[in-house]
């Protein structure tokens, strides 16, 4: 054995069973929750802290991890950009799950709900617009050419991967999917026009 200094005590099973015993004691559950109250309370008067989004003070039992935001939707505005969408990638079970349990308690709150959606969704698809003269894929990149590769509106440059497809007179409002409806537009004059007709002789100048 080495020379180092045997210790003094040296706790028995029977002592080690007899502490845990002790422990199972309604006394010794009751002081500990008396314990664990005091903690809490001491926890709640030490924290002071204020909702991450709006600045709102914070209640706090105690309990468990402290709150950062004051509801759910300070703490959705928290959220960086592009989070959401992130998370539903991420969790497509989850998300239909979530989308499935919502359109379940929105048609049980308004019956009516599913044919007012099937109502605005009753928009002709392209094809069915004018099938023969319907714009193909050849003749919509010619129109790009046309154009110079430039939006009709801002006249941005523009790529294949910026350029979108804008129809000049909205398929909404009567438009047809063909050649002579369509011109290049940027994203955000795209998204800024959206179905918005009859358009002003000036805006249509624009083309010029």
């Amino acid at each position: 054995m080495g020379g180092g200094i045997a210790p003094t005590h040296t706790p028995t099973w029977g002592k080690m069973a007899n502490a845990i015993a002790d422990r199972n004691t309604p006394e010794y559950r009751a002081l500990d929750a008396q314990r664990a109250r005091a903690r809490r309370a001491a926890k709640r008067a030490e924290w002071n802290m204020a909702c991450r989004t709006c600045g709102s003070p914070l209640q706090y039992s105690g309990v468990g991890q402290p709150p950062k935001y004051c509801d759910a939707k300070c703490k959705e505005n928290a959220r960086p950009p592009g989070y959401l969408l992130a998370w539903q990638r991420a969790n497509r079970d989850k998300a239909r799950g979530y989308t499935k349990k919502w359109h379940q308690k929105k048609v049980a709150e308004d019956p009516e709900y599913v044919a007012r959606k099937n109502a605005a969704s009753r928009r002709p698809t392209l094809e069915s617009i004018d099938p023969y003269g319907a714009a193909t894929y050849m003749a919509v990149w010619a129109r790009f050419e046309y154009y110079g590769w430039k939006c009709w509106i801002c006249k941005t440059e523009l790529t294949p991967e910026t350029v979108t497809r804008d129809h000049v007179k909205p398929v909404s409002a009567g438009g047809l999917h063909v050649p002579a409806n369509i011109r290049p537009a940027c994203q955000p004059c795209n998204s800024s026009k959206n179905n918005r007709w009859p358009l002003s002789p000036d805006e249509l100048k624009v083309s010029a």
